[in-house]
């Protein structure tokens, strides 16, 4: 506070989640000039939307709750009969009880199964920057802590320097036993990461100490090791953790081998442990889930995911740290063997030269930020965030990132998103690719359609809303498709926003900005995808 007057501070949203003992919303990221913040939301509350129809049934079975009827939003079909009202809930708690409540009784709800904290960030229309206008005080986890602070969306890019760090271990196939764990980490600038400046350090499990390095520390034993990892953690304070296969086999490994020596896994900004979700296939769902994993006031990306995503990157490519390396530095690992070959070295390794095995394992992860550099894929990760508001795990998603988009347009209209449906749809076919014939042909016409999926989403008024509204009034002139499907002449949001898109990406091509343009040619394609998407 300066005279009196709350102050004003520009920061990137990094994590939020709500805390149901104390029954408030944590957001915490990074400001501006590279502090820690955490702002406490303690007036806010959850809600669920139900159909009028459904009122009295949904009403007995939240007897127990303390709710209370808030102004409700219009439904997503604009017809009467399915009018909506607003259950607000006095505490998280209750409201992920209600949530399951009405999915074990068949009740729908166009957003009960959304989470509170998204619900939150798409009211308030926060894609990751974002303006805090209150009192900060010292926090034990962070810098800065605001309580009740008042929070909105920065309409300008800001550039916030977060921190990430890559962590791997080195472990013994036959016992599990963690023999090293070194992080590599750097701070970000405008969304880049700077190849000459990613610091290192390692921890090694071994009996034969050699002189302590700046960047080689020893232990007689694993537990003082990941205790030690964990004070690195703390000191380091990370926005983003990753590493190569991070979410598939270091993270899981960690917390089995913090869980084994009785140590909190709380490798975040609060006293809670982080977790760790493993994938799922999905069964009979169209949901398919791949691993997860919950560090509160963080993000952790999966670079070897980011990689995949990244196809220009991949292209008749392994997918081994090794391999991508090689092809995007020049440069890989100290140990080269494949295989059963390469425990055999890393095993003589560790036994004859502990100060090498343990330059192996930093390497891996100086390896890692140096290809998030290289490939521009960490700017391409930052940039779909703030573009769509998915949190930065969620980035790479196409669903996902449809949703949120989306949700967000509907939200600034008052509308309520459509009740999720799990029927089957026929699909949407792609381009017809025809067998090339050799040789020199006559009246030769060539015709390349720019942004081919985006320009017919345009032309036809492509839109959810506007295909569901197509029904609401029989009377008004529609736009068909050539497969019959139906459209609303009224303005629809997804050409709106592909029309921005489009404007945006021309900017970032006339001014050479590769990756913004690339960002936005690939989420426009995608919407048409998931369009046609079971899901």
């Amino acid at each position: 506070m300066i005279n009196g007057i709350d102050v004003e501070f520009s920061a990137f949203l990094v994590h939020s989640y709500p805390d149901l003992k104390k029954n408030r919303l944590y957001l915490l990221g990074r400001l501006t000039d590279g502090r820690s913040f955490a702002a406490v939301e303690e007036e806010w509350r959850p809600y669920i939307h139900i159909f009028e129809h459904s009122f009295r049934q949904a009403a007995r079975l939240f007897e127990t709750f303390k709710t209370e009827e808030a102004p409700a939003l219009n439904p997503f079909s604009g017809l009467k009969k399915d009018k909506l009202i607003c259950f607000k809930f006095a505490n998280y708690n209750d409201r992920s009880r209600a949530s399951r409540l009405l999915e074990e009784n068949s009740i729908q709800s166009p957003d009960a199964d959304i989470k509170p904290a998204e619900l939150f960030l798409i009211e308030k229309q926060i894609k990751g920057p974002l303006l805090i206008k209150g009192i900060p005080v010292s926090g034990k986890k962070v810098d800065m802590v605001f309580r009740k602070p008042e929070i909105s969306p920065h309409t300008e890019s800001v550039s916030v320097p977060l921190r990430i760090a890559s962590v791997d271990i080195e472990t013994d196939v036959v016992t599990g036993v963690i023999r090293a764990v070194s992080i590599a980490w750097t701070q970000t600038h405008n969304n880049n990461i700077a190849d000459n400046a990613v610091n290192g350090k390692v921890r090694i499990l071994s009996a034969f100490h050699a002189p302590h390095s700046p960047y080689a520390f020893f232990h007689d034993d694993e537990k003082s090791m990941l205790a030690s990892f964990l004070e690195d953690i703390r000191i380091i304070d990370p926005d983003i953790l990753t590493g190569w296969n991070f979410l598939d086999f270091d993270f899981p490994h960690l917390a089995r081998r913090f869980e084994k020596f009785g140590l909190s896994f709380n490798i975040g900004r609060s006293k809670d442990s982080a977790k760790f979700f493993p994938g799922d296939d999905g069964g009979k769902s169209w949901r398919r889930r791949s691993a997860a994993a919950i560090v509160p006031g963080r993000q952790v990306l999966d670079a070897l995911r980011i990689m995949r995503a990244g196809t220009q990157w991949t292209a008749g490519q392994g997918f081994s740290l090794e391999e991508i390396a090689q092809k995007v530095l020049g440069e890989g690992k100290t140990v080269h063997e494949t295989g059963d070959e390469k425990i055999a070295a890393l095993d003589r390794l560790y036994l004859n030269d502990p100060s090498l095995f343990g330059e192996y394992c930093l390497r891996d992860s100086q390896l890692v930020l140096r290809i998030l550099s290289k490939t521009g894929l960490y700017r391409l990760t930052m940039e779909r965030a703030c573009l769509t508001g998915v949190s930065l795990d969620k980035a790479w998603t196409s669903v996902v990132s449809f949703e949120r988009v989306y949700g967000m347009q509907l939200r600034k209209k008052g509308i309520a998103p459509a009740v999720p449906d799990t029927s089957d749809v026929t699909g949407a076919a792609g381009g017809t690719v025809l067998e090339s014939e050799q040789g020199l042909f006559n009246n030769v016409a060539v015709f390349d359609f720019r942004s081919l999926y985006p320009t017919v989403m345009r032309t036809f008024n492509i839109d959810p809303l506007s295909h569901a509204r197509a029904a609401e009034n029989e009377n008004k002139e529609k736009i068909i498709a050539p497969n019959g499907a139906e459209f609303s002449r009224e303005p629809g949001l997804l050409p709106s926003l592909i029309s921005e898109y489009f404007a945006t990406r021309a900017a970032a091509l006339e001014k050479g900005d590769s990756i913004a343009a690339q960002v936005y040619k690939i989420l426009m394609n995608s919407f048409y995808g998931v369009l046609g998407t079971s899901s």
